[in-house]
């Protein structure tokens, strides 16, 4: 079955509420967020659907910088190249918009993130302290596009 990969829709919400918090339980966005993002970045928020959303990508831009907010497939159709296919998507979207680097984050603890963002060839520039409220160090992420 192909993945679709289209802006989000108001309509996607519940679906998109399920995936963030199965993949984000400790700092979930909420909807009062994804409401924002839908009116500030109707280009580079996008879904990923099969007969469901099953993945989304967030991507903001600032001069020739843009940072990867946040991107996550549900459990169950990880591993199929969803969360790889929303990051290209989301890259040629700020590319359109003029962004030559793309910047990212993850927690210490979060391997499988490191994996996709070193298969994507993110460099890892450095480790922030603190950078989640429980207290949790993020290592920030580049690449150039």
């Amino acid at each position: 079955m192909e993945v679709k990969i289209r802006p989000f829709e108001l309509d996607d919400m519940e679906e998109l509420l399920d995936i963030e918090v199965s993949n984000f339980p400790k700092d979930a966005y909420n909807k009062a967020h994804f409401l924002m993002w839908y009116t500030t970045l109707p280009e580079t928020f996008l879904v990923a659907e099969l007969k469901k959303v099953v993945g989304y990508i967030l991507i903001s831009k600032e001069n020739e910088h843009a940072q990867l907010i946040s991107v996550a497939v549900l459990p169950g159709y990880k591993r199929q190249g969803i969360g790889s296919k929303l990051l290209h998507a989301g890259i040629e979207a700020v590319k359109k918009q003029t962004a030559k680097k793309v910047e990212a984050e993850s927690r210490v603890s979060n391997k499988i993130a490191h994996k996709f963002f070193a298969k994507h060839k993110f460099k890892k520039i450095k480790t922030v302290k603190h950078y989640y409220e429980d207290g949790e160090d993020a290592i920030k992420f580049e690449k150039e596009i």
